[in-house]
C-alpha cells in the first residue's frame, strides 16, 4: 500500500501544476514530484485555477435560430451557424 496522510509542500504543488501545463504526461508529473499518479491529478485538481473565468461560464446565450449548413455522418464534423438574440437596452 502507498503513504498516508503525507503533506505536499506548496513548493511542490506548484511544480506539479507547471509541469502538468507546460505538458507533461501525468507519470512524468509524479516521477518528478515522486509521489502516485492519482495524487499528482488530485493536487492538479485542486491547485490549477480554470483558464476560462467563472462569470464567462455562467453567462447564457439565447439562440434565435440554428441551422445546418453540411450534412456529415460524424456530428462532431457537421458545420453549423447560429443566430443569436440581441438583448433589447431599452428601459
Amino acid at each position: 500500500m502507498g503513504k498516508k496522510n503525507v503533506q505536499i509542500s506548496k513548493a511542490v504543488r506548484q511544480q506539479i501544476v507547471m509541469a502538468r501545463n507546460s505538458g507533461m504526461s501525468w507519470p512524468k508529473v509524479a516521477e518528478l514530484a515522486g509521489c502516485a499518479r492519482s495524487t499528482v491529478q488530485r493536487i492538479y485538481k485542486q491547485d490549477s485555477k480554470p483558464v476560462v473565468p467563472l462569470e464567462e461560464v455562467k453567462k447564457t446565450v439565447e439562440i434565435e435560430e440554428a441551422r445546418v449548413l453540411k450534412m456529415v455522418p460524424n456530428v462532431r464534423m457537421m458545420l453549423i451557424t447560429l443566430s443569436i438574440r440581441k438583448e433589447s437596452g431599452g428601459v
